[in-house]
């Protein structure tokens, strides 16, 4: 898997991959707004009176999924093994990355210009998955939207809960609470988009649309299985200029479009290729 350290990646836009997702929710879902509105203690996120699903959430269950999945494949020493943002440094043993280690890290972010030249002299990497979804060094090269239901709104459904006492391991006593929750139905539909995409960033979403596909966990309460979102299908724009299709076509007509099926053909030779 490439690892491309150079920011001159952010200093021009040579190329922008498009991808329309559609996922199903197998199981209820909890995404709260964290602050109680009528009757409801935890209710579910809305805006405009409808229930959504935040691209920060999304892009934060990809990311944690990717972490797992890539530190799993590549064993420490490899310079593909990614690091954990927000970690113990022991824990980032083995992963070659800037923002592995506190001291590194806090020295490149109170000068960015240093950090600038250091990874243009390959004296600074960071690991594949810092360079996908950013760090505190490095802005993302991919972005997630907020995924919207693709046939009208749904309302979510209100349950109950109570407090357990971890010391009898039954319910407390006057701590009942309540959470709405969206039960399963219409597709929901959101954006992800990549920018200057890299060999390394196209074997990590192979992997990742791979997983999506099984299922992946989104939310809170996810002891009560209120978690698990599927990747139904998804379609394809881009315009790249090592493709034929550039910037000046985008800008003269629009994004070029590409079959699903010779997509995951170029993910699939990436990640075999990594």
């Amino acid at each position: 898997m490439a690892t491309p350290t150079s920011l001159s990646t952010f200093l021009e836009l040579r190329s922008r991959y498009l991808l329309t997702c559609y996922v199903k929710a197998e199981e209820g879902l909890h995404v709260g707004s964290g602050t109680p509105v009528g009757e409801s203690d935890s209710p579910f996120i809305q805006e405009n009176g409808e229930a959504f699903l935040p691209g920060s959430t999304l892009r934060g269950a990809m990311r944690s999924t990717l972490e797992r999945l890539s530190r799993a494949l590549f064993p420490p020493g490899s310079p593909r093994r990614p690091c954990m943002l927000f970690v113990r440094d022991e824990d980032n043993e083995g992963a070659d990355c800037a923002c592995a280690v506190e001291k590194t890290r806090k020295k490149y972010e109170a000068d960015t210009g240093a950090m600038e030249t250091a990874l243009r002299k390959g004296e600074l990497r960071l690991c594949p998955v810092c360079q996908l979804f950013g760090s505190t060094l490095m802005a993302a090269r991919l972005k997630v939207g907020d995924a919207r239901f693709s046939a009208g709104a749904k309302e979510p459904v209100i349950r109950d809960g109570v407090g357990i006492d971890r010391d009898t391991e039954t319910a407390k006593e006057k701590i009942k609470y309540n959470f709405e929750v969206l039960d399963p139905g219409p597709e929901l539909r959101f954006e992800i988009q990549v920018e200057n995409a890299e060999e390394s960033d196209f074997a990590l979403l192979h992997i990742l649309l791979q997983e999506m596909k099984r299922g992946m966990e989104v939310g809170g309460k996810k002891s009560r299985g209120l978690v698990k979102i599927v990747l139904t299908k998804y379609e394809v724009k881009y315009f790249d200029g090592a493709r034929g299709h550039g910037l000046g076509e985008f800008l003269a007509g629009g994004y070029g479009n590409e079959t699903t099926t010779a997509f995951e053909r170029r993910l699939v030779d990436a990640f075999q290729q990594s």
